[in-house]
């Protein structure tokens, strides 16, 4: 349940495990051991707090960060009305893609997929490898 005080509990949260993560650099001692049996081995935590690495972690700061950056979500739709005006999309090449099959006008003329036939024998080989019964029937 989020409320008034979330923010300032996640200011908290992240105060404590950067102090946590400076903490884990050094030797540890016997209080070590607390740390980890309280915290766990993998300390460096997502900032995020609907991800399940929020709880979980990473065992590398690296790993964490790699992970970090696909939550960021620069690329935003233009288009109002569209959920991903405020989602976004991790890269230009995926919101082009959004754009062009979800916005662009579409022609009249309906296109069609290439189908590529096989010969039959070859179809049952294959359906016979992949233990697949209906491949035949679908012509592939």
């Amino acid at each position: 349940m989020i409320t008034a005080r979330t923010p300032y509990l996640l200011l908290q949260i992240s105060r404590t495990r950067a102090a946590i993560e400076q903490f884990s650099v050094l030797p540890f001692s016997a209080n070590g051991e607390l740390l980890i049996s309280a915290y766990g081995t993998a300390i460096y935590k997502c900032p995020n707090l609907r991800c399940s690495h929020f709880e979980n972690g990473f065992t590398t700061r690296s790993l964490r960060d790699t992970h970090y950056q696909r939550h960021k979500r620069p690329f935003k739709c233009e288009n109002e009305e569209c959920d991903y005006s405020a989602i976004g999309f991790t890269s230009k090449s995926l919101l082009a893609r959004h754009v062009r099959l979800c916005h662009e006008p579409s022609s009249d003329q309906p296109i069609f997929p290439k189908i590529s036939r096989c010969p039959i024998d070859k179809a049952l080989y294959e359906a016979i490898d992949k233990e697949d019964t209906l491949a035949p029937i679908r012509g592939y």
